[in-house]
């Protein structure tokens, strides 16, 4: 799920707005909610412009 090797749980949730735990929990079958339901909901555009700006925070 994670594009970029190597992120951790915790600094993906950070680049999408959740917790690591969520992270974890989506990956390995346990939340309610699919993390791919969640993102439909929002328009692709803007995670890619957000997603850059806190990659750019976290360096």
């Amino acid at each position: 799920m994670r594009a970029i090797p190597g992120l951790s749980a915790a600094e993906f949730g950070q680049l999408v707005g959740a917790s690591g735990q969520s992270i974890y929990n989506w990956e390995t079958g346990k939340a309610v909610q699919s993390l791919a339901a969640a993102f439909t909901r929002v328009y692709p555009w803007y995670w890619e412009r957000e997603a850059a700006k806190r990659l750019s925070a976290m360096e």
